[in-house]
């Protein structure tokens, strides 16, 4: 055997130590990851079974309400808009029993009807993008009145969650019509909507005439607003020639919701689509719209700005209100404000990219930016009787 030599043992011996310290620090890589991660137990078709999260999920607000934690919950559900993609457009990320990307709803301590519409409608997108089920993670560890809002709302359908808690009363005794979605105009589906709440509203002995109408709410003008809002999905939302960040699926999805103690109404409709801002430059008088710009200071009509949407908004508003020969949409705004006014006292709220408009009873008027765009748009009634 030829002898090595001096200068060959040192080399080794430097190659030794070398795929020595390499070991080191991938045993120590590994073991940093172990700790971050956590054993996490997946609920799909029906079926249990336990894997590892390499490492922690997209954490959500504690409090996941648009009315008190606006500005994060809008954040938050743009997170999981990317997360949803990002996972589905691979593939599921589940290797030999691990996890890599996934997001935690224990940690949601309070979610609104109107919230939980948004994450479901995300959800449903993704679900139907993908073509195959989502995996729900931990729902065991979810609070037991969010996940009974969820559950009512229809979002545990969407994740194939078979297996059940028991049913638990909301706080307040809160209740939720399930979760309603359509691609065209459905008078029927919103008629549905209208006699659903106006049970809820009956059950809590409120006050009628003496033909048995409701005081408080006109359910004939609920029922208007809602064929408003439907027609401005179908006809603006989802345009043929548009290039899209995010596949749509040019649907609308819609809720409502009884909440007896705060004697609270609320009425939720949300598109995914091109939102007011944008559709705005094709309206019929947009003319009339550069006009109220000027009382709305400053502003950009640059479909890829959105640092002025609050602004576009109210004047959409504005145009709408005094203006006749609108497409559809401008007529249709109004239309869906003028609901609050039948109400003894009421709030519209519309969520669109980023811009928020909030109309209270009385003529009261508020706009500001959100953070980032909430995907769409959102229009929120509340009437409180």
């Amino acid at each position: 055997m030829k002898k090595v030599s001096a200068e060959q043992q040192a080399w080794l011996a430097l190659q030794a130590r070398r795929n020595l310290n390499k070991r080191i620090v991938r045993k120590k890589l590994l073991r940093e990851r172990t700790l971050q991660g956590r054993e996490v137990v997946l609920y799909k078709s029906g079926n249990v079974t336990k894997a590892w999260a390499e490492r922690g999920g997209v954490q959500l607000p504690s409090d996941f309400c648009l009315n008190n934690n606006t500005d994060a919950v809008v954040t938050a559900i743009s997170s999981i808009r990317e997360t949803l993609f990002t996972t589905t457009r691979a593939g599921r990320r589940i290797r030999s029993g691990r996890i890599s990307k996934w997001i935690d709803l224990a940690s949601i301590r309070r979610i609104s009807p109107s919230a939980a519409l948004v994450l479901a409608a995300e959800f449903d997108r993704a679900r139907t993008l993908s073509g195959k089920g989502l995996v729900a993670v931990d729902v065991h560890r979810w609070r037991p009145d969010v996940r009974q809002t969820l559950d009512d709302l229809g979002f545990l359908d969407l994740l194939d969650v078979e297996n059940r808690e028991p049913v638990v009363e909301h706080p307040g005794g809160l209740r939720i019509v399930r979760m309603m979605s359509g691609e065209t105009v459905e008078s029927d589906t919103a008629g549905e909507l209208t006699q659903v709440l106006e049970g809820m509203l009956n059950d809590l002995g409120l006050p009628t005439d003496a033909a048995g109408t409701l005081q408080d709410v006109d359910t004939a003008q609920l029922y208007g607003a809602v064929i408003e809002a439907m027609e401005n999905a179908r006809h603006h939302a989802y345009p043929n020639d548009r290039e899209w960040t995010y596949p749509v699926i040019n649907r609308w999805w819609m809720t409502g919701a009884v909440d007896p103690e705060a004697k609270r109404l609320t009425v939720a409709l949300y598109d995914q689509g091109v939102s007011i801002p944008v559709s705005l430059p094709h309206w019929q008088r947009f003319p009339s719209v550069i006009r109220a710009f000027g009382r709305f200071p400053p502003f950009s009509l640059e479909e890829d700005d959105p640092r002025y949407d609050d602004n576009a908004i109210r004047a959409a508003m504005a145009v709408s209100r005094t203006s006749t020969g609108l497409s559809y949409r401008g007529k249709g705004l109004a239309r869906i404000e003028a609901l609050i006014n039948t109400c003894r006292a009421g709030r519209l709220r519309i969520l669109s990219r980023q811009g928020e408009y909030t109309y209270q009873r009385g003529g009261k008027h508020r706009a500001r930016i959100l953070p980032v765009s909430i995907g769409g748009t959102l229009v929120e009634w509340e009437a409180w009787f």
